[in-house]
């Protein structure tokens, strides 16, 4: 019984170790960002492509997180880089007809979502 007990109480993931979690996916998906944006104009699918397994992989990341602070901020984040994956895809299949007000919008949101995520994890 006391085993049980104190096992209930042993602490899950600690804010240092949640934000170490998803600190190497948050630098990779800085980078493949800025790569694929880059790359827009030569090979826009593979652009578009490259975004999408960067989110696939930061929700990966952002799933193993289980800290009550950082949690909802890296669940937020994940789901703001899918949107902006998606919106960039569009821009991909389309690139004659942009909707460059939606890859605005969805970019401006991952950025406030990421620097939300900073700046919990800095705290």
């Amino acid at each position: 019984m006391t085993t049980l007990l104190l096992t209930g109480c042993a602490g899950g993931q600690s804010k240092i170790d949640a934000c170490k979690s998803i600190a190497q996916s948050v630098s990779t998906a800085s980078s493949e960002v800025s790569s694929s944006m880059s790359n827009f104009q030569s090979d826009p699918d593979g652009a578009a492509k490259s975004m999408k397994n960067m989110a696939a992989s930061f929700t990966t990341a952002a799933g193993k997180v289980t800290q009550s602070d950082i949690k909802p901020l890296a669940d937020k984040a994940a789901a703001a880089m899918n949107d902006f994956s998606g919106d960039f895809a569009k821009l991909a299949a389309d690139p004659k007809n942009p909707d460059t007000a939606a890859v605005e919008k969805s970019s401006q949101k991952m950025s406030d979502t990421f620097t939300a995520l900073q700046k919990a994890c800095t705290l």
